[in-house]
């Protein structure tokens, strides 16, 4: 998300606000030419357009993060701050006749033009429990599909809560994982499912927007 790359600009569009740049650039300058320079006016100048172009290129993707300029691009806006929950594959007391383990799940999305990034934290199923892990994504990526929907996948990379309550019981750890999420723009929700790797479980992920941005 920090790294800057152009993978989200169509060729079309892309083209054009380079090409509006260098319009901006140049008439800029155009105004201060007559100015005395110290540079030779041959080597100065074109440095000075491209740099420009590129700075311009990097704030924009940095600060530009407007739902209409995202929609342009083929994209949605899709950060905030989601509530939710988690069921997992492993059973309460490990006993598989008993329901599948159900936890709260927190996950704030951060989002500029370059990419998303995704935090999260995983709670028991209780009121004002403790969270029993905190996980960030490692790489994340968000791609519009032809029903008007987006796919939100991400690896992350799990830190369980040292000493939480939990931990005699089923043995909590830190692990990595993969999910791949649909986010549907009209209700503002994130569905789907994940896998870790280290425990070899999966289970399925429900998420609402709760926080305006």
């Amino acid at each position: 998300m920090k790294e800057f790359t152009l993978k989200n600009y169509p060729a079309g569009i892309l083209i054009t606000i380079v090409l509006s740049l260098s319009v901006i650039i140049e008439v800029g300058i155009r105004l201060f030419q007559e100015q005395a320079l110290s540079w030779d006016s041959q080597l100065f100048w074109p440095i000075l357009r491209i740099s420009g172009v590129s700075t311009l290129l990097i704030g924009i993707n940095k600060y530009f993060v407007f739902d209409w300029y995202l929609k342009l691009l083929g994209l949605t806006l899709v950060k905030g701050h989601y509530s939710g929950h988690l069921e997992s594959s492993f059973h309460i007391d490990d006993d598989v006749t008993k329901p599948h383990i159900t936890m709260r799940m927190e996950v704030e999305i951060a989002q500029n033009i370059n990419g998303v990034k995704i935090f999260g934290k995983v709670y028991p199923n209780e009121p004002n429990a403790k969270h029993t892990s905190s996980f960030e994504s490692e790489w994340a990526n968000l791609e519009k599909l032809e029903n008007g929907n987006f796919i939100v996948e991400y690896r992350y990379d799990t830190k369980k809560e040292m000493l939480h309550p939990l931990d005699p019981k089923y043995g909590l750890n830190s692990h990595t994982g993969w999910a791949k999420l649909i986010y549907d723009p009209n209700k503002k929700t994130l569905s789907g499912f994940y896998v870790t790797f280290e425990n070899k479980s999966q289970g399925n992920i429900n998420l609402s927007l709760n926080k305006k941005r």
